[in-house]
């Protein structure tokens, strides 16, 4: 049996368009903040949100890690280009590092002391 999988792509942007003005406006929020990743669920996400919102009003934020690969930032900014949506980029190494390092500490704990959280 085959199941038929196609979708109206305009009625689905419309409904996803319009549900991001409806929440943004329940919240009392007229501007986005998207972490744009270089893959396609932030790009998706992204342009919905400029459509939804005007691209004055979304700020993408790539945030590079020292291990992300170069080819994402340079995906994140094309879309960037594309939407001319005002963006920044935060070089996020130096404040992953310490909380790495914290749960790398807390694993040893754990295993150290043979601690479970249930008893």
């Amino acid at each position: 049996m085959q199941i038929d999988l196609s979708i109206d792509t305009d009625v689905v942007r419309r409904r996803l368009t319009n549900f991001i003005k409806e929440k943004m406006a329940q919240a009392g929020f007229s501007r986005a903040v998207v972490g744009l990743s270089g893959g396609l669920d932030s790009a998706l996400s992204c342009a919905l949100a400029v459509e939804a919102l005007g691209r004055e009003n979304v700020l993408a934020v790539r945030m590079p890690y020292r291990t992300s690969n170069p080819d994402s930032l340079a995906h994140a900014g094309l879309l960037i280009e594309q939407l001319r949506t005002p963006n920044k980029v935060i070089e996020i190494t130096a404040m992953v590092e310490p909380c790495l390092r914290w749960i790398r500490r807390l694993r040893n704990f754990v295993k150290a002391t043979s601690w479970r959280a249930n008893g």
